[in-house]
């Protein structure tokens, strides 16, 4: 399974993988926009590390509805 599939699917998306990020309030989803997101999703470090990866605590924490939090 890929990282991005982990993802619930952002309905107005028209990016394959971009996560559903309407009940989150941590950093991560106030500066991932679609932009971003479309433009580092297939890139990947030498070994082999990817952004799928790199904001996966920030989807699998989504915060507190009052406080920013950093992801996690």
């Amino acid at each position: 399974m890929s990282a991005a599939n982990r993802f619930e699917i952002f309905s107005d998306s028209k990016i394959p993988g971009y996560p559903d990020l309407s009940k989150h309030n941590n950093y991560m989803a106030k500066c991932l926009t679609h932009e971003i997101y479309n433009k580092l999703k297939d890139r990947k470090t030498k070994s082999g590390f990817s952004l799928d990866q790199a904001i996966q605590t920030g989807i699998d924490n989504p915060g507190h509805p009052f406080i920013y939090t950093v992801g996690k």
